[in-house]
């Protein structure tokens, strides 16, 4: 698949939660001969993942990346998640690459597995699988719902029967009577 013009496949080396900033963590990546810090607010992120990094100099939701102090630590790259890719995935966990990305490559630039080329089949596969289990989940659901509303539908129409019968039949009969009365 295509490859992103600025952001490189980094491994984590170390991670450590941040004293001064609730929540955060700072992050040591190895993106082949360059060392970045990245401090970020993801929830996933573990040593020894492969993921993306915005290293310094690149531009990240439309901002150049800088090195900074946030909260005491430097920081000099951004760490990715699907939304600084504009891939879809849930936004507080980064995105986390297989293990047939190298090190120090730039990054996919279209989400693998979404299609869009990447990688092959290999990767596409185990999404598709997913689908499939949650299509096989909600499946197993339908024809449950279906029998409750089935049998509910049925109790309401009996019931409904029974009463526009007879009303049904008290109409007939006040208006047969009036008729009849009428003829008299």
């Amino acid at each position: 698949g295509p490859k992103h013009p600025e952001y490189k496949v980094a491994k984590v080396k170390e991670v450590e939660a941040m004293k001064k900033k609730k929540g955060s963590s700072v992050v040591q990546l190895e993106c082949g001969d360059i060392q970045a810090t990245c401090i970020t607010s993801f929830t996933n992120v573990e040593e020894g993942q492969i993921v993306i990094l915005a290293p310094e100099g690149s531009t990240v939701s439309g901002k150049e990346v800088k090195r900074q102090k946030l909260a005491g630590e430097w920081s000099d790259g951004v760490l990715c998640g699907p939304m600084e890719m504009g891939w879809s995935g849930d936004a507080s966990e980064c995105i986390v690459l297989d293990k047939r990305y190298t090190v120090g490559d730039f990054a996919p630039a279209d989400q693998p597995g979404a299609g869009g080329g990447g990688g092959g089949g290999a990767k596409a596969a185990p999404d598709r699988e997913e689908e499939e289990d949650t299509k096989a989940k909600t499946k197993g659901k339908a024809p449950d719902s279906d029998d409750d509303d089935e049998e509910e539908g049925k109790k309401s129409k009996a019931k409904t029967k029974g009463k526009a019968a007879d009303s049904d039949d008290e109409d007939d009969s006040k208006k047969s009577g009036k008729k009849k009365g009428k003829k008299k």
